[in-house]
């Protein structure tokens, strides 16, 4: 019994000597908060002393500790201090103070600390921070992301009540700070070396969602409050929504100097700060409102390089666009021939993993410079397309960009001069790398039968101007001012196409029991919210170019700027139905439009249960060179014949009055006649002798 007690007291000490309370102050605080154009408005924020600052204290845990915090309030009203997670909440009165204790849980995590009253008019007004727990000894970094309306600021102060389905905001900051601040921040600039694991501690404690993009490298998510499945996933984007916190891990294996930044374009600017009407571009240190990720130094690694593919590309500002409603704009975009018109979105492009890769790309358009952005493929910084990081390629100009294909999967590129303008303007595209062995989703990964890309995007026809498309640029200049319109888009787009145009090329078929991979893709300044038929029996199986650690069965899929993802889909059953693509504003989270693609999984096993179904009128069927058609929507629809493989071997944009095909070629043997219009699409089993 005594060495049982002995052993008791020795474990009873040790825990007292290996957990602790620490005790801190915060000062609730207002004041005004001066924004990168100089103007100044509202703020309030928690603050190591009773002098005003827009930086939100940064609180540190460690497993097991204790926090206990004293809140002394300075403001004229009554404060909140609130954490959802850890069941922290308190209220402190005008001019007075309270003191509570917040217990580190034994995870590695990040939480918000908000002021929960009148939510979210305080968080808006700036009272928001960041509490990490697990991180002691580790190199880490943290952002508070957080976006501002500065007309609605003397509204929050005041306690006055917003629409927030009209929200737009003006300011972007990390940390309460923009450019030059946010260059001098040691929490939020990145420095490491190759091979260190580097932690950055996310929260965003505004009300737009944020859809971060790390040029150079992929990161894993180590923690995820919104999204705890999505733990263990390695990617190049990250959507941060409003209130969330996240971790993320990044080992690097090059050095360089590589941007983060938002890939909802429209923030993206010096510092942080865009107005309704004016972005405020800095040539030399781009994307500081998201940060600058820092790693080493610049060197050369990629040169060397013996091409085996070689990829052409010519940059052009002169292009022509024929929207849905028969208007035609003005683009800028890229092509593979110099008498091609650019297209919106440009070629796709396809290498195989391993290859090595040159683009020569050639800049024939006057005006800006261009370059070529190789989103998520993760190559260094010479060959990154970030203007002051790499090089610009000037007017009838040859830039060429080299890497080795990395990991098989679904990329992007695009212009990285003026992104928010010449993204918009039409510069990107889809890039492909496929695995070695052929109809594969990866090395040992899943058969692919069918296989469809879709790139989703916007067009707001105000920002394709020539006042905005034609802007002034000067590399030479540290900060220039370009006049826009709001970002406020009527042309809702799949592959460059809207409405009844995709029913001439948008679409998915195939045979009951094939697998179908989709390549799903956003690039615009808004969200998509993919709904698929249940029928599909989707199953995402990768994104960004990383298979995931766990496959998520799925109806719905929510695809941020910057995002990829690849969808598995396998039905056992014959049917007609529609892919929903929707889209959401990032500030209101209001949906704004919504497009539809075809679906059609035909089976080829029971011709006379498709035979039973038909609606359309096929005489005479068996037919020896030409048959008629008659039944509903026949006129001035798409038709379209398909062999048992699923091979198109006829196509007709537009039926006549008669409805009379002739196909004196065709083979003899058994075809599926689709036919599609604006209202309806129907199929028919039709036999050619």
């Amino acid at each position: 019994m005594r060495k049982r007690l002995s052993l008791l007291l020795f474990l009873s000490i040790l825990s007292t000597q290996l957990f602790s309370a620490i005790e801190a102050r915060l000062y609730i605080n207002t004041g005004l908060y001066t924004a990168i154009d100089g103007s100044q408005f509202e703020f309030a924020a928690y603050n190591p002393t009773p002098v005003f600052s827009p930086v939100n204290v940064q609180l540190n845990i460690v497993f097991g500790d204790t926090l206990i915090l004293t809140l002394l309030n300075t403001d004229s009203v009554q404060r909140g201090f609130h954490i959802e997670d850890l069941n922290v909440s308190i209220v402190v009165s005008a001019g007075d103070s309270s003191v509570l204790s917040i217990s580190a849980p034994p995870t590695k995590a990040s939480y918000i600390y908000y002021d929960h009253l009148d939510f979210p008019r305080n968080t808006a007004l700036g009272l928001a921070g960041v509490l990490a727990v697990g991180f002691e000894n580790l190199s880490t970094f943290y952002w508070n992301l957080k976006e501002f309306q500065k007309d609605w600021a003397p509204r929050h102060a005041s306690g006055q009540n917003v629409d927030w389905s009209t929200y737009y905001p003006d300011y972007f900051t990390i940390n309460g700070k923009s450019s030059p601040d946010i260059n001098s921040d040691t929490n939020a600039r990145v420095l490491g070396a190759v091979g260190q694991d580097l932690y950055i501690v996310i929260v965003n404690s505004g009300q737009s969602t944020h859809s971060l993009h790390f040029h150079g490298f992929h990161a894993e998510i180590v923690y995820s409050s919104s999204a705890p499945h999505h733990v263990a996933r390695i990617k190049d984007t990250f959507p941060v929504k409003p209130m969330e916190s996240m971790v993320l891990k990044i080992t690097p294996d090059k050095i360089g100097e590589y941007p983060v930044h938002d890939h909802n374009l429209v923030p993206v600017t010096a510092g942080g700060g865009i107005s309704k009407r004016n972005v405020y571009y800095n040539a030399h240190s781009m994307m500081n409102s998201t940060r600058a990720l820092l790693l080493g130094f610049l060197v050369s690694c990629c040169s060397s390089l013996v091409a085996q593919t070689e990829i052409s590309l010519i940059g052009r500002n002169t292009g022509k666009k024929v929207l849905s409603d028969g208007n035609e704009i003005r683009v800028m975009g890229f092509a593979r021939k110099l008498n091609e018109n650019p297209g919106v979105p440009g070629p796709t492009l396809e290498v195989v993993e391993g290859d090595s890769v040159e683009i020569d790309f050639w800049n024939v358009s006057q005006g800006a410079p261009h370059t070529i952005h190789l989103h998520g493929l993760d190559v260094n910084q010479e060959n990154d397309g970030v203007p002051h990081l790499s090089f610009l390629v000037e007017h009838m100009q040859h830039g060429y960009y080299k890497f080795k294909a990395p990991h098989p999967g679904t990329y992007l590129y695009h212009c990285h001069v003026v992104s928010t303008i010449h993204v918009q303007a039409g510069m990107f595209g889809m890039l492909i790398v496929r695995p070695k062995t052929e109809n594969k989703t990866w090395e040992g990964g899943y058969k692919i039968d069918r296989e469809y890309s879709f790139l989703m995007s916007e067009i707001d026809t105000n920002w394709h101007a020539d006042s905005v498309l034609l802007h002034d640029h000067d590399s030479n200049m540290p900060m220039m001012q370009i006049p826009v319109p709001v970002y406020e888009p009527q042309h809702f787009l799949i592959n460059g196409r809207a409405e009844q145009q995709l029913l001439q090329a948008v679409e998915v078929q195939a045979q009951a029991n094939e697998n179908i991979y989709l390549r799903l893709a956003n690039l615009g300044y808004m969200s998509n919210r993919i709904v698929f038929p249940a029928e599909l029996n989707a199953r995402v199986i990768d994104s960004d170019g990383r298979p995931l650690p766990t496959e998520e069965a799925v109806d719905t899929l929510e695809i941020y700027p910057g995002e990829r993802y690849g969808v598995l889909c396998n039905s056992s059953i014959e049917f007609q139905a529609q892919m929903l693509v929707q889209y959401f504003n990032l500030n209101t989270h209001l949906m704004e439009d919504q497009q539809e693609i075809e679906v059609l999984v035909e089976g080829f096993n029971g011709l006379k249960s498709i035979l039973d179904k038909q609606e359309i009128k096929i005489f005479p069927n068996p037919f020896g060179e030409c048959f008629s058609l008659e039944g509903e929507n026949i006129k001035n629809s798409q038709l379209k014949l398909l062999d048992l493989q699923g091979n198109q071997v006829h196509q007709s944009m537009e039926m006549s009055d008669a409805g009379e095909i002739c196909l004196p070629g065709l083979k003899p043997g058994i075809y599926l006649l689709n036919i599609l219009n604006h209202e309806s699409h129907q199929s028919s089993v039709i036999f050619k002798y």
